[in-house]
């Protein structure tokens, strides 16, 4: 019985060693994050997409127009900030119902501060509103500036998920420029709020 008894104890110890030694060797599987992909600022520059859309309301001399904007760009965040090219359409209707749709193209200049984003954008675009009396629209070129505050409420991988403000001012140059109207230059202000989507795929 002895002998029994100490063959099981040797038999447990055995395994047990065995088991700590498994334990303690380090697995080829484990997976590793690659920091700056959440970071605010990457210690190195990285591919950076985003896309956003939201409610807007803007003023075009005494008509407040009301619609919906949506947003993307593509860039590279740094160490020193995020620089990217966007592009942006708005679509609503001045006050008596009339379509009107405005479309820009500019550089967006951020920088984080936590998981706070405050940047600018110059652009410049087109905007295009119905008119009673004939189908074709009023047309103007315009030329302008946005900024951009967003707040990240989730970060993760790559990935993360802002809500943001963004106030806007823009001339509208030679409205009527179809030949028929001796419009002017009018301002064209007003802001958005929006919901915001951004990707850091990863370097491998």
């Amino acid at each position: 019985m002895r002998l029994i008894g100490l063959r099981i104890a040797l038999t447990v110890a055995a395994l047990l060693a065995t088991t700590s030694a498994l334990a303690e060797e380090p697995s080829s599987d484990v997976v590793t994050v690659d920091p700056d992909l959440d970071a605010p600022s990457p210690t190195k520059p990285m591919l950076m997409v985003r896309a956003s859309a939201g409610a807007t309301t803007r003023a075009l001399f005494d008509s407040m127009v009301v619609g919906g904007e949506l947003d993307v760009g593509a860039g590279i965040d740094t160490a020193s900030g995020s620089y990217a090219l966007g592009v942006s359409a708005f679509a609503g209707v001045v006050e008596g119902g009339l379509f009107c749709m405005h479309a820009a193209l500019g550089i967006d200049l951020a920088w984080p501060i936590g998981i706070v984003r405050i940047g600018v954008r110059p652009r410049v675009g087109y905007i295009g509103i119905d008119r009673v009396t004939t189908e074709r629209q009023f047309g103007a070129y315009t030329f302008g500036l946005a900024g951009r505050v967003t707040v990240d409420v989730f970060r993760d991988q790559g990935f993360a998920f802002a809500l943001g403000a963004e106030p806007t001012a823009d001339v509208a140059a030679a409205l009527g420029n179809d030949g028929e109207s001796g419009d002017g230059a009018a301002p064209f202000v007003g802001g958005r709020a929006f919901l915001e989507v951004r990707i850091r795929p990863s370097r491998d």
